[in-house]
């Protein structure tokens, strides 16, 4: 069979890229033969080569010799400790994907192709934004040394990142921000809009359908400043001032404590729910329950989350990023905020909009618009389009 090698990082993990990547994984399979490759994003990666382990100088980075599941295997990064090393290529894995016919980087953005790109196969990227865009709102949060680092190691990366855009055979984008980034930064290279989807018989409605009185529900690291965890609380908080109102639930990954200590701050415990690493079966069952979908994150490129919401009927209410001006209608499937103030305002009136008039009507649009724009039927024929004209054809019966 035709052979197709996806990498990316945290496969098995929770966060959009990683849905994506397993989505996109199922829909090759469909007709090819595919692996995947999972690279060390952490500086403790035991099977990377690192600084503060002399014996990994010598044996370098590793590759996992058996599989983990369905042709899922690990691979080591030339140094651990520098972010800049971890996507420098690998004697290991270039062999690897040799052995496949074309390579498909799944990726917040361009930099971990830099991996593939002494392999000498066809080079898809499925990418999000760029590290600056990422970490222009997660600098600001940092200590002044810190600061600094961060900022030159980002130059750095954004160096790598157009490297791997020239050497991209085509490059999928999810916004019309990062279609415009690409045109402009490296004109030579074919770029495509190209959202991924969501499995429309994975996130459903509920069958009693929309529920006024059900829970506001918000998701995404848990860690993470850009997700604007402490003015999504203000707002919360400040909404239970003025009536009656839905508890709010947060669902994502990583350690809780920080946040269920900002929900303690604001008094908020017997109204807020924090759920931590969730597994999935029990995240489809609960979102669904839900009146409203919260995202007050300061940066998306997409917003996975967000078309999960919609997959399940629930309108959104979330900050305007690249992401959520492609997934959301306003005024028709939930409402855009903007970044600025007044922040808590925009959030309680558009919300009370939903629940007090628009609610019944914006679920069932929002389900209307993932079927038509962000479900697997609607999605996954672009990518295999793409990537089959750069195939070698498959030996006959």
């Amino acid at each position: 069979m035709v052979r197709v090698a996806i990498v990316t990082q945290g496969f098995n993990s929770a966060g959009g890229v990683q849905a994506v990547a397993r989505w996109l994984r199922d829909q090759l399979a469909t007709r090819h033969e595919v692996s995947v490759f999972d690279v060390a994003n952490s500086r403790h990666a035991e099977m990377s080569r690192r600084l503060v382990a002399p014996r990994t100088w010598i044996q370098g980075p590793q590759l996992d010799p058996e599989s983990l599941s369905r042709d899922h295997r690990r691979a080591g990064t030339a140094l651990a400790e520098l972010e800049i090393t971890r996507y420098l290529p690998t004697r290991r894995l270039t062999a690897a994907l040799r052995g496949h016919d074309a390579v498909f980087i799944v990726a917040g953005g361009p930099a971990l192709g830099l991996c593939a790109m002494r392999a000498g196969r066809p080079l898809f990227l499925q990418i999000a934004t760029t590290m600056r865009s990422e970490r222009e709102a997660l600098l600001r949060t940092y200590p002044p040394i810190r600061r600094t680092l961060t900022q030159a190691m980002t130059w750095g990366v954004s160096l790598i990142e157009r490297a791997v855009l020239r050497s991209a055979t085509t490059v999928f984008v999810e916004n019309p921000e990062m279609l415009k980034y690409v045109q402009e930064t490296t004109p030579g290279t074919r770029v495509v809009l190209s959202p991924p989807g969501v499995d429309d018989t994975k996130f459903l409605p509920a069958c009693s359908g929309w529920n006024s009185r059900g829970p506001i529900i918000a998701v995404g690291r848990l860690n993470d400043p850009r997700k604007g965890y402490l003015r999504m609380l203000e707002a919360y908080s400040r909404l239970l001032g003025e009536g009656t109102y839905p508890d709010l639930i947060i669902i994502g990954r990583g350690d809780p404590t920080p946040l269920v200590k900002i929900v303690e701050d604001f008094g908020l415990t017997d109204r807020v729910t924090v759920h931590a690493n969730v597994p999935e079966a029990e995240y489809v069952s609960v979102l669904p329950t839900g009146s409203v979908f919260w995202q007050t994150s300061y940066e998306e490129g997409l917003g996975i989350a967000v078309i999960e919401a919609m997959a399940a009927g629930l309108p959104v209410v979330a900050t305007a990023t690249a992401g959520t001006r492609v997934t959301i209608r306003d005024g028709v499937t939930g409402y855009l905020v903007s970044q600025g103030p007044p922040f808590s305002r925009q959030m309680i009136d558009s919300t009370k909009n939903v629940l007090q008039g628009n609610g019944q009507a914006m679920s069932s649009a929002a389900r209307s618009l993932f079927l038509e724009d962000f479900s697997t039927s609607a999605t996954s024929l672009s990518f295999l389009t793409e990537l089959e004209p750069f195939l070698p054809d498959p030996p006959p019966q």
